[in-house]
């Protein structure tokens, strides 16, 4: 119990060290050694020459646009259609809760579809029913191994795209009009993962106390009764209420087999290069045992406005030593390089401009962690291909 403890702090001192540490550049200098030829998953190897062809002319660069971006406007009608099953954004009023709590927000049966416009682009989708949704969103979410920069993390817990009862291109056509109702056509980049039981079961040796599967017997409730019920002065009912709206992963309930999941997650592209970074992409999960889309969190795609500046790059060697000076590293035996590739990462110039900006993402493995932390912890970081900083994704105000 006291390890399981251990290992969740650890994680959370190195996301707090990361961000202390997105704008420092130390002066240490670690050399290691980077993979001529990266390891690909399934997807990437299934890519055709144009692709292959895009990969390497990336990884030659020398220089690289800055861009102005925006989060792109959805098509509202097509989102009702999809998420509410009304012909019009209009008719899908009758859906928002009495107390108002954001111009796109609704609420239907144990169903809460959120989208919070262009200013931040979230969309969020969350079926209850069963307490499915937050107990997916905890299992697959909390440690942060998909959307908190952890991708390469999220990969080596789900190495197979696809399930017993499920292939990768079942999955993808399951979540298709929800994706594109969010916004992504066919250009978009698509990666699978087989959430499988085996790596539910990984993920809650992480907690002192197991993340609950979803089951029969979960009374829905929705923040916009709790907050109907603050309306009417009734506060202390509107507290045990609160106290109820995310309880489904406290009931204890066993994983099984039938509750394996497919995690679908886009990406867009910005000329041509990938958009990877914390406030870009949207992750659908699909539970294909009952045949249903129980969760989906992330953003809408982003369009650019404007070119900032063309900038000089520095090197993948010295995005690889500054990977290393920030995990700590100090020789070749205590990191793995997995890959390299050059990407668009999000990023806030100043308070209101959004912008994307040259990034490596560094993919690595830590092979001689203390036995306190994640033993042979895979993770990816992103490093600013300008600056030579780790890519602060945060904004600041």
């Amino acid at each position: 119990m006291k390890n399981k403890k251990k290992k969740i702090l650890t994680m959370v001192v190195v996301y707090s060290l990361l961000g202390t540490l997105g704008g420092c550049r130390f002066k240490r200098n670690v050399d290691i050694s980077i993979p001529t030829e990266p390891e690909k998953t399934q997807s990437e190897m299934n890519q055709n020459d144009e692709d292959m062809s895009q990969v390497q002319n990336e990884s030659a660069q020398t220089s690289a646009e800055t861009l102005s971006v925006v989060y792109k406007n959805i098509d509202l009608n097509l989102f009702a259609q999809v998420f509410m099953e009304t012909s019009t954004i209009e008719e899908a009023e009758k859906y928002k809760p009495k107390h108002s709590l954001g111009e796109y927000y609704y609420e239907i049966g144990g169903k809460t579809i959120v989208y919070t416009g262009i200013t931040s682009g979230i969309i969020s989708y969350n079926d209850v029913t069963d307490g499915a949704g937050d107990c997916y969103d905890a299992i697959i979410n909390s440690l942060g191994y998909l959307t908190n920069g952890m991708g390469n993390s999220f990969r080596q817990l789900c190495p197979n795209e696809s399930l017993d009862i499920c292939s990768k291109e079942q999955a993808i056509e399951a979540c298709s009009k929800y994706a594109q109702a969010c916004g992504y056509g066919s250009d978009c980049d698509i990666t699978v993962y087989a959430f499988t039981l085996d790596a539910i079961e990984k993920v809650n040796e992480v907690f002192a106390d197991s993340i609950s599967a979803p089951g029969e017997g979960f009374d829905i409730v929705t923040k916009g009764q709790v907050e109907e019920l603050r309306d009417e002065g009734k506060d202390e009912e509107a507290e045990k209420m609160d106290d109820q709206l995310h309880s489904a992963t406290g009931r204890g309930l066993p994983w099984k087999k039938e509750h394996e999941a497919m995690v679908v997650y886009y990406r867009s592209k910005l000329n041509g290069m990938l958009l990877d970074s914390h406030d870009a992409g949207l992750e659908i999960v699909y539970v294909p045992y009952i045949d249903k889309i129980v969760l989906i969190t992330g953003h809408v795609p982003c369009q650019q406005t404007a070119v900032s500046k063309i900038s000089e790059l520095i090197s993948k060697e010295a995005a690889v030593s500054q990977v290393a000076q920030t995990l700590g590293v100090r020789t070749q035996d205590d990191i793995q390089i997995d890959a390299i590739s050059l990407v668009y990462a999000m990023q806030y110039a100043g308070t209101d401009q959004l912008c994307a900006i040259p990034s490596w993402k560094v993919d690595y493995v830590l092979k001689n962690a203390d036995e306190n932390t994640q033993i042979k912890d895979p993770g990816s970081l992103w490093i600013d291909a300008v600056s030579g900083f780790v890519a602060d994704y945060w904004k600041q105000d």
